[in-house]
């Protein structure tokens, strides 16, 4: 599943996506709840400044990882839930 991720944030984005991307695509609720994450250090990937360039970035084979450990604990939990009825 992360290789899928990983290929359609490529093609869409490129190999590094912008903060004005990312905050969409990790499922922030607005820029600003992107920045407070980015203050407090919570941001679930690696994020990075680029010279001569605004804001972060993060590589797309990072959020793709994410994307999908955040999809099998998800469907862990579920299975998990569903089990103990």
């Amino acid at each position: 599943m992360s290789a899928e991720l990983e290929r359609a944030l490529i093609d869409r984005h490129g190999p590094m996506l912008p903060s004005r991307v990312l905050w969409k695509v990790l499922g922030y609720s607005s820029a600003a709840a992107w920045r407070q994450s980015i203050r407090r250090q919570t941001v679930p990937v690696p994020i990075f400044k680029l010279e001569g360039r605004s804001g972060y970035f993060a590589l797309s084979r990072d959020v793709a990882q994410w994307m999908a450990q955040q999809r099998m604990t998800a469907t862990e939990a579920a299975d998990q839930k569903g089990g103990m009825s």
